[in-house]
């Protein structure tokens, strides 16, 4: 079947997945410090970022050294919605981590398109809904997840909300991650039984997995993103640094185009050098009118203007309507 085209349909290139930098709570309270990482992604033509939002610790969990650091951690919901009003001023699709179900109309009203639901979550299905009504995409982490409690929290979700624009993505509850344990090949796995887009969730210091995980069709990347990397910051030692932001865009961008089209493409620049490099039949030594062609007339040299080699048949025992010359290309038809 020849599928060569001479244009692309775009449905056959795998678009660029964005990578959504979270800056999640490596500002460490500090709203300064999270205002310059924001104007660093966006100087490095990043289009996509998260905050983690914590207004209330207490009503999170029970864990005393949790809260403590919690507390000093997370910013007031104040500047959480000046810092992605700020975030969407700046070009970026600003997107929140959310752990309140009553946080998220505020977080839509100062600019939050997106949300993501931590896998710890998963069940909470009251923060889900509330994320899901808004609309945006709604990405809940897998990393602590088995397959029936995704299967279980969508049917529960579609239910209350045909239309969510609910998304899933695949990460690994063990941090930092090691390369044994990164197992991509659960995009493609994830997308089959769930039928939603899967996205990847790095969660290790092996930036190879971003470049895999953009070949393989990832939705989107979820990328912790830092200042400086230490082990102070919650994200710290697997984060990518303000700095390596445009090394790694382009690094994806550069991955998914070497993938091209599912489709077999003509260039049609190609036909003049295919010409050149292929061979022709021609005749082995002067050959007269009337002559009835042999094998033992044939040689297949380059250019291939004339008859191509598994074309051979239709020389061999053909005579000759004119005389040919030595080296030039043998006819493919009978003389009249």
């Amino acid at each position: 079947m020849n599928q060569s085209k001479t244009k692309v349909p775009c449905s056959l290139i795998l678009p660029i997945p964005p990578i959504v930098f979270e800056v999640g709570l490596n500002h460490l309270g500090d709203a300064l410090r999270a205002r310059r990482m924001i104007d660093a992604l966006a100087k490095s033509g990043a289009t996509h970022m998260t905050l983690q939002v914590v207004t209330d610790p207490v009503g999170i969990t029970r864990d005393p050294s949790a809260i403590t650091f919690l507390r000093e951690a997370a910013l007031p919901i104040d500047d959480v919605h000046a810092l992605l009003a700020y975030a969407s001023d700046n070009g970026l699709v600003a997107g929140a981590t959310v752990l309140d179900p009553d946080d998220v109309p505020g977080l839509v009203e100062a600019g939050a398109r997106i949300f993501k639901i931590l896998s710890s979550d998963l069940t909470y299905v009251p923060l889900i809904l509330a994320a899901a009504r808004t609309g945006y995409p709604t990405y809940l982490s897998t990393a602590a997840a088995k397959l029936d409690e995704i299967e279980e929290v969508l049917a529960i979700v579609r239910e209350e909300i045909p239309l969510a624009d609910l998304r899933i993505i695949h990460t690994v509850l063990e941090i930092p991650t090691p390369i044994a344990h990164i197992n991509l090949r659960n995009i493609t796995m994830l997308r089959e039984p769930f039928g939603i887009p899967v996205a990847y969730g790095q969660h290790s210091d092996v930036r190879e997995a971003l470049l895999v995980a953009a070949v393989l069709g990832a939705d989107a990347l979820f990328v912790y993103v830092a200042e400086e990397r230490t082990e102070s910051l919650p994200d710290g030692p697997h984060a990518v640094l303000c700095p390596e932001v445009a090394a790694l865009l382009e690094s994806v961008r550069r991955a998914v185009r070497t993938l091209g089209s599912a489709q077999r493409v003509d260039d049609p620049e190609a036909e003049s050098l295919r010409r050149r490099i292929r061979r022709s039949a021609v005749a082995i030594r002067p050959l007269v009118a009337g002559h009835v062609v042999t094998r033992a007339d044939i040689v297949f040299r380059r250019p291939g203007t004339g008859v191509e080699p598994y074309h051979v048949d239709r020389i061999l025992g053909r005579t000759l309507p004119h005389a040919v010359a030595a080296g030039d290309n043998l006819p493919m038809h009978d003389s009249p």
